[in-house]
């Protein structure tokens, strides 16, 4: 059935444009949080519409109503220089950064991941050529060592191996397309539509300008190899008002209930209910034009982990020249 037009008189009563002047308040922080919520909120309403799930459908319904009620979405205080953020991406202060062990140590989940076998077969059969060094100081050779008829078959599929192994980036490590169902990722090779962090191998002993030319090389490289665009810019608080003054969030609240209820309104209308003390007869083209591209914008995880480490980066300075007490 398709989805009917509906009139601003069939919006929600717990829906007031007046409740979203609480925006022009925010810092970059709690726009992030709160579109990050929005983002999540979004993939369970499609989530829900591909595979229908009344009770579940009933929650969300609530949910909705829930931010019509009251826009804001508060977060906890954190001590630890990050917060997780819904859409499972981490935002940081510092956007260069040190594997942590967790994510080393992480690794090894490949090898017991049918989806990766193989990646960790060639890495297992090269581990069997190496000469293994005992205590005693004697050392074992591979058994095929002593098969002269299989020695040359050994040493071409050891050469496959390596090049398999050393010419495919991390990046590109993919499941299987033979898997059941899409596994459960290890975290070092995460491929999430919402996941811009990349692993690279850096000479601590080159210089500072060779390190920061082959930097620049590689992240024009790794961002065209990857289909990452650039980093958002910083964001001002002259933006910030110009969300809050276009009413953005509240369309993103709007058009999440209409998804949701498969129901639809006309620019025209959202225009009125977002506007409702202007009379301009381009209220259409304002949401057509300036609305709906700033909520397209905002409501990617991208932009949102942009705005979260800009925050904490804030903070964190703010911190850091505070006098000591």
């Amino acid at each position: 059935m398709a989805n009917r037009f509906i009139k601003a008189a069939d919006l929600p009563p717990e829906f007031s444009i007046e409740k979203y002047s609480i925006c022009r308040t925010w810092n970059a922080g709690l726009w992030a949080i709160n579109l990050d919520r929005r983002i999540y909120r979004r993939r369970e309403i499609e989530s829900v519409l591909k595979n229908p799930e009344p009770k579940y459908a009933s929650m969300l319904r609530d949910a909705c109503l829930d931010v019509f009620k009251d826009p804001e979405i508060e977060w906890a205080s954190d001590e630890d220089g990050r917060r997780m953020l819904s859409s499972g991406s981490k935002a940081y202060a510092c956007r260069v950064r040190d594997v942590s062990c967790l994510e080393y140590l992480s690794a090894h989940e490949i090898f017991t991941n049918e989806a990766f076998a193989k990646y960790a077969d060639a890495y297992r059969f090269l581990e069997t050529l190496k000469i293994r060094f005992n205590a005693d100081g004697t050392f074992e050779r591979p058994t095929h060592w002593n098969d002269e008829a299989t020695r040359d078959e050994i040493a071409a599929k050891k050469d496959a191996c390596l090049k398999f192994l050393t010419d495919t980036p991390e990046w590109q490590i993919e499941p299987s397309d033979t898997a059941a169902e899409r596994p459960e990722i290890p975290a070092f090779v995460q491929k999430y539509d919402d996941s811009s962090f990349a692993f690279a191998t850096v000479d601590l002993n080159a210089s500072d300008d060779e390190l920061a030319d082959d930097f620049r090389k590689w992240l024009r490289h790794a961002r065209e190899t990857r289909g990452v665009r650039a980093a958002a810019r910083e964001f001002s608080l002259n933006d910030m008002q110009k969300w809050a003054d276009m009413r953005v969030l509240a369309y993103i609240d709007l058009q999440s209930w209409l998804l949701l209820t498969e129901q639809k309104a006309t620019n025209a209308v959202l225009g009125r209910v977002l506007f409702p003390d202007e009379f301009d007869i381009g209220l259409d083209d304002r949401v057509r034009k300036v609305v709906a591209d700033y909520a397209a914008d905002l409501m990617s995880p991208h932009v949102v982990r942009a705005m979260q480490s800009q925050y904490l980066k804030a903070e964190r300075e703010t911190q850091n020249s505070a006098p000591e007490s």
